[in-house]
Protein backbone atom coordinates (compact mmCIF):
# COMPACT_ATOMS: atom_id res chain seq x y z
CA UNK A 1 0.00 0.00 0.00
CA UNK A 2 1.29 3.43 -0.87
CA UNK A 3 0.06 6.95 -1.63
CA UNK A 4 0.94 9.05 -4.68
CA UNK A 5 0.13 12.63 -5.48
CA UNK A 6 -0.53 14.00 -8.95
CA UNK A 7 -1.05 17.53 -10.20
CA UNK A 8 -4.06 16.52 -12.31
CA UNK A 9 -5.91 13.58 -13.81
CA UNK A 10 -3.86 13.62 -17.01
CA UNK A 11 -0.72 13.06 -14.96
CA UNK A 12 -2.38 10.20 -13.12
CA UNK A 13 -3.59 8.64 -16.37
CA UNK A 14 -0.04 8.79 -17.71
CA UNK A 15 1.06 6.86 -14.63
CA UNK A 16 -1.67 4.25 -15.16
CA UNK A 17 -0.54 3.96 -18.80
CA UNK A 18 3.02 3.32 -17.62
CA UNK A 19 1.74 0.59 -15.28
CA UNK A 20 -0.26 -1.02 -18.11
CA UNK A 21 2.75 -0.91 -20.45
CA UNK A 22 4.99 -2.43 -17.78
CA UNK A 23 2.56 -5.29 -17.32
CA UNK A 24 2.45 -5.84 -21.09
CA UNK A 25 6.24 -6.10 -21.20
CA UNK A 26 6.30 -8.58 -18.33
CA UNK A 27 3.49 -10.60 -19.91
CA UNK A 28 5.44 -10.81 -23.17
CA UNK A 29 8.50 -12.12 -21.36
CA UNK A 30 6.44 -14.60 -19.36
CA UNK A 31 4.66 -15.92 -22.43
CA UNK A 32 8.03 -16.64 -24.05
CA UNK A 33 9.10 -18.52 -20.91
CA UNK A 34 5.83 -20.46 -20.92
CA UNK A 35 6.45 -21.65 -24.47
CA UNK A 36 9.90 -22.90 -23.49
CA UNK A 37 8.51 -24.61 -20.41
CA UNK A 38 5.78 -26.33 -22.43
CA UNK A 39 8.50 -27.98 -24.51
CA UNK A 40 10.30 -29.06 -21.32
CA UNK A 41 7.05 -30.44 -19.85
CA UNK A 42 6.53 -32.57 -22.94
CA UNK A 43 10.10 -33.86 -22.67
CA UNK A 44 9.60 -34.71 -19.01
CA UNK A 45 6.35 -36.53 -19.81
CA UNK A 46 8.12 -38.54 -22.50
CA UNK A 47 10.88 -39.43 -20.02
CA UNK A 48 8.29 -40.50 -17.40
CA UNK A 49 6.61 -42.68 -20.03
CA UNK A 50 9.93 -44.37 -20.85
CA UNK A 51 10.67 -44.91 -17.14
CA UNK A 52 7.20 -46.36 -16.68
CA UNK A 53 7.73 -48.77 -19.58
CA UNK A 54 10.95 -50.08 -18.07
CA UNK A 55 9.23 -50.71 -14.74
CA UNK A 56 10.19 -47.71 -12.61
CA UNK A 57 7.11 -46.87 -10.56
CA UNK A 58 5.82 -43.37 -9.93
CA UNK A 59 6.58 -43.75 -6.19
CA UNK A 60 10.25 -44.48 -6.92
CA UNK A 61 10.56 -41.40 -9.12
CA UNK A 62 8.65 -38.91 -7.04
CA UNK A 63 10.30 -37.11 -4.16
CA UNK A 64 8.56 -34.02 -2.81
CA UNK A 65 10.45 -30.91 -3.70
CA UNK A 66 7.93 -28.49 -2.22
CA UNK A 67 8.09 -26.83 1.17
CA UNK A 68 4.82 -25.18 2.14
CA UNK A 69 5.13 -22.30 4.57
CA UNK A 70 2.21 -20.25 5.85
CA UNK A 71 2.19 -17.72 3.02
CA UNK A 72 4.74 -18.96 0.52
CA UNK A 73 5.68 -22.16 -1.22
CA UNK A 74 9.33 -23.04 -1.83
CA UNK A 75 10.30 -25.33 -4.71
CA UNK A 76 13.66 -27.08 -4.60
CA UNK A 77 14.76 -27.84 -8.15
CA UNK A 78 11.25 -27.36 -9.57
CA UNK A 79 10.01 -29.43 -12.45
CA UNK A 80 9.05 -27.72 -15.68
CA UNK A 81 5.44 -28.59 -14.93
CA UNK A 82 5.60 -26.87 -11.54
CA UNK A 83 7.16 -23.77 -13.08
CA UNK A 84 4.63 -23.78 -15.90
CA UNK A 85 1.70 -23.98 -13.48
CA UNK A 86 3.09 -21.13 -11.38
CA UNK A 87 3.79 -18.93 -14.41
CA UNK A 88 0.34 -19.56 -15.86
CA UNK A 89 -1.22 -18.47 -12.55
CA UNK A 90 0.98 -15.37 -12.51
CA UNK A 91 0.04 -14.54 -16.11
CA UNK A 92 -3.64 -14.84 -15.20
CA UNK A 93 -3.09 -12.53 -12.22
CA UNK A 94 -1.24 -9.93 -14.32
CA UNK A 95 -3.86 -10.10 -17.08
CA UNK A 96 -6.69 -9.43 -14.64
CA UNK A 97 -4.67 -6.60 -13.10
CA UNK A 98 -4.17 -5.06 -16.54
CA UNK A 99 -7.92 -5.27 -17.26
CA UNK A 100 -8.63 -3.51 -13.97
CA UNK A 101 -6.10 -0.76 -14.77
CA UNK A 102 -7.58 -0.29 -18.25
CA UNK A 103 -11.05 -0.02 -16.73
CA UNK A 104 -9.86 2.54 -14.18
CA UNK A 105 -8.14 4.49 -16.96
CA UNK A 106 -11.33 4.55 -19.01
CA UNK A 107 -13.41 5.77 -16.07
CA UNK A 108 -10.90 8.45 -15.04
CA UNK A 109 -10.34 9.69 -18.57
CA UNK A 110 -13.71 11.45 -18.26
CA UNK A 111 -12.22 13.68 -15.56
CA UNK A 112 -9.15 14.38 -17.67
CA UNK A 113 -11.17 15.16 -20.79
CA UNK A 114 -13.47 17.44 -18.80
CA UNK A 115 -10.40 19.47 -17.90
CA UNK A 116 -10.65 18.93 -14.17
CA UNK A 117 -7.49 20.63 -12.88
CA UNK A 118 -6.97 19.74 -9.27
CA UNK A 119 -4.28 18.16 -7.20
CA UNK A 120 -5.20 14.56 -6.45
CA UNK A 121 -3.97 12.01 -3.98
CA UNK A 122 -4.31 8.33 -4.79
CA UNK A 123 -4.19 5.43 -2.37
CA UNK A 124 -2.82 2.30 -4.04
CA UNK A 125 -3.47 -1.13 -2.60
CA UNK A 126 -1.66 -4.06 -4.21
CA UNK A 127 -0.45 -1.68 -6.91
CA UNK A 128 -3.94 -0.59 -7.97
CA UNK A 129 -5.58 2.79 -7.37
CA UNK A 130 -8.32 2.21 -4.80
CA UNK A 131 -9.21 5.65 -3.52
CA UNK A 132 -8.75 9.11 -5.00
CA UNK A 133 -8.93 12.38 -3.12
CA UNK A 134 -9.47 15.52 -5.18
CA UNK A 135 -7.89 18.46 -3.37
Amino acid sequence: MYIREFNNFKEMLASVDEDINSIKVVLGELLRRVETLKIKVESEKALRDVLSKIGVSEDQRQVSNVVNLKRVRIYIKPTAEQELTSLESFIEYLSSRMVILESIKKELSLFASAGVEARIEVIYIDGLPREIYIR
